[in-house]
């Protein structure tokens, strides 16, 4: 997205040579990079949603298996220390 705005502005300061910038003209190309934007970023949500649940309906349904050793699975469900360990030193 930032590639997206400095091509624009550049292209915007090429165009008004020695005249100044209107607002209106560069608010309307804002608005249109910032909906790009935030349909790019809900369309790949959406694709990465679908992917976990077809890879989890695979999972549950034995057409997928997690072949890694038992510890890789899943993180820790809690840290390899305690609190008291690190209060009492």
């Amino acid at each position: 997205m930032k590639e997206a705005y400095t091509a624009w502005a550049l292209r915007l300061i090429l165009k008004m040579n020695d005249n100044p910038i209107r607002w209106t003209e560069a608010q309307k190309v804002k608005d249109y990079l910032d909906e790009l934007y935030e349909k790019s970023a809900y369309i790949g949500r959406r694709r990465a949603k679908q992917f976990f649940e077809k890879v989890q309906h695979e999972m549950n349904t034995g057409k997928l298996v997690d072949r890694r050793p038992i510890r890789a699975q899943t993180a820790a469900l809690h840290p390899p220390y305690t609190l008291n360990k690190m209060i009492g030193g």
